[in-house]
């Protein structure tokens, strides 16, 4: 499995003298596996690109927007990706009691 060509567009672009301000680039993967595989002792998140941000496992954006890919949490903070929110651990569940009335 190979990580989206993203990767090496980003690794031209870094090594450009536009771009000496990134410290480094995340290595950004299709598959959560290819991420655990990469980086097993990190965190795994879903990142986008476009806002320069992530998620976490468990919140509504996790793996499931269409310019995302996945990467240790450690080479995005570095790449300088930032939490869309707060950790999903650190947010209360979302209960049945908690979802408004049907009406039925």
């Amino acid at each position: 499995m190979r990580p989206y060509p993203i990767v090496l567009v980003g690794l031209l672009i870094s090594s450009s003298p536009l771009c000496s301000a990134h410290a480094a680039e995340a290595a950004l993967f299709q598959f959560e596996q290819q991420a655990r595989q990469h980086c097993p002792g990190d965190i795994i998140v879903w990142v986008s690109p476009a806002q320069k941000t992530y998620t976490f496992a468990g919140e509504r954006w996790y793996g499931s927007t269409k310019h995302g890919a996945f990467v240790c949490r450690r080479e995005g903070d570095l790449a300088g990706y930032r939490p869309s929110q707060g950790p999903a651990t650190g947010r209360a569940p979302v209960t049945q009691a908690a979802l408004p009335a049907t009406g039925d």
